[in-house]
C-alpha cells in the first residue's frame, strides 16, 4: 500500500517519470511541472525539490534553504533516489494549486 502521506501532508496524486538517459526523468519531470504553472526549486543532492503556483512565487529555494513553514507553502515535491539515471516521483499535496487530472 503506498503511503497518504509525505512529509507529514496529504497526498492528493503521484506520478512517476522514467526517461532513458542522463537527468531526462528530472527534465521530463521539471518540464510537465512547467507546463502545468509551477515554478520548480533548485535542485540539492538526494534532498526533494518543491515546486508551487508560478503565479505566487518568483523564486523557490534549494529545500536545505527553506525552513518547515515554508515547505508547507508548497503544493508539492519531487523526489528520486538517483537524480542522474533513476526515475522522479512527483508527489502533489492535498489543494494543490490545479486540479490534477489522470492523462
Amino acid at each position: 500500500m503506498l503511503n497518504t502521506t509525505y512529509l507529514g501532508r496529504e497526498i492528493t496524486r503521484r506520478d512517476n517519470v522514467k526517461v532513458e538517459g542522463t537527468f531526462m526523468s528530472f527534465y521530463e519531470a521539471e518540464n510537465r511541472l512547467r507546463r502545468m504553472g509551477y515554478k520548480i526549486g533548485i535542485m540539492c543532492g538526494s534532498e526533494p525539490i518543491g515546486f508551487a503556483c508560478e503565479e505566487k512565487y518568483d523564486y523557490i529555494s534549494k529545500w536545505r534553504n527553506m525552513n518547515s513553514d515554508e515547505h508547507k507553502l508548497l503544493d508539492g515535491v519531487m523526489i528520486s533516489s538517483d537524480w542522474r539515471e533513476g526515475s522522479v516521483e512527483i508527489i502533489w499535496f492535498k489543494e494543490p494549486k490545479v486540479l490534477v487530472t489522470q492523462d
